[in-house]
């Protein structure tokens, strides 16, 4: 029974690990049938871009590598220059643009904000003085109705 106990440990512990090696297996294959898919989107945006036809997904793998190194020597032959050139043009139109939009918008609106500032303080400076004056009319009024009352009682 202890022999037979210990076998059965023994196995137990080897299905586990079996398991785990199944497990690990597993990731593996899954990894590999992502790595696939990942490949088989590029492979579509690759013919797109050579503007050829995928006619047949069940190929086989010297086909496959027969038609990779033709797309290669494809995109290798053709001249990529002229697409750089026509987007270097590109960005430095762009770039002309956004200066002559920030010439026309982008410095105005800063003078505009400046001004903006300056006649904000100018306008509370004069609120202060209009207060002040306002302070000094009361001041004159009470003075002055103070000196009413003491010339009537002269």
């Amino acid at each position: 029974a202890t022999k037979v106990t210990a076998d059965g440990e023994q196995t137990r512990q080897d299905a586990e690990r079996t398991n785990d090696r199944a497990k690990s297996l597993g990731q593996f294959v899954k990894g590999i049938l992502q790595a696939a898919e990942a490949a088989n989107e590029d492979a579509i945006k690759l013919n797109e871009t050579l503007r050829t036809q995928d006619e047949n997904l069940e190929k086989s793998l010297p086909e496959l590598q027969s038609g990779a190194d033709r797309m290669i020597t494809e995109l290798r032959s053709r001249e990529l220059n002229m697409q750089e050139i026509i987007a270097q043009d590109e960005l430095k139109n762009a770039e002309d643009l956004l200066d002559k939009v920030k010439k026309l918008f982008g410095e105005p609106s800063e003078k505009n904000e400046d001004l903006k500032n300056e006649v904000r303080d100018k306008l509370a400076n004069y609120h202060t003085k209009v207060e002040d004056a306002r302070d000094l009319l009361r001041e004159a009024t009470s003075k002055i109705r103070e000196a009413d009352r003491l010339s009537a009682i002269n």
